[in-house]
């Protein structure tokens, strides 16, 4: 593979960059679930800029809202697209009741 120009990024953006540009390169549909699509955007185009053929989605998910989870998976259902390989990249929350809308916890 050969070396990109990364601009500086955090450690958990660079690592999404790395993860998702090895599988992309390997033939593999990626979808990047996230809250934050500005920053899945750019990680998308550094991709495509050093892969032009890689297949790299972004979606929005935000694990705490379920109303978020409920849409992503409607969104995903819709592409009709196989779920080979899940890849879970989440900071630890230290509460002891993360409540939702509807009172879950």
């Amino acid at each position: 593979m050969p070396p990109i120009s990364l601009p500086l990024l955090q450690e958990e953006q660079a690592e999404l960059v790395g993860r998702v540009r090895v599988l992309a390169l390997r033939g593999a549909h990626v979808i990047i679930a996230t809250r934050n699509l500005k920053a899945a955007e750019e990680a998308k185009k550094l991709i495509l800029d050093s892969n032009s053929n890689a297949h790299v989605d972004t979606m929005e998910l935000d694990l705490s809202s379920f109303k978020s989870v409920r849409t992503f998976a409607d969104n995903f259902i819709a592409k009709n697209l196989p779920l080979n390989l899940l890849i879970n990249n989440a900071g630890a929350c230290y509460v002891l009741a993360f409540p939702t809308l509807r009172r879950w916890s």
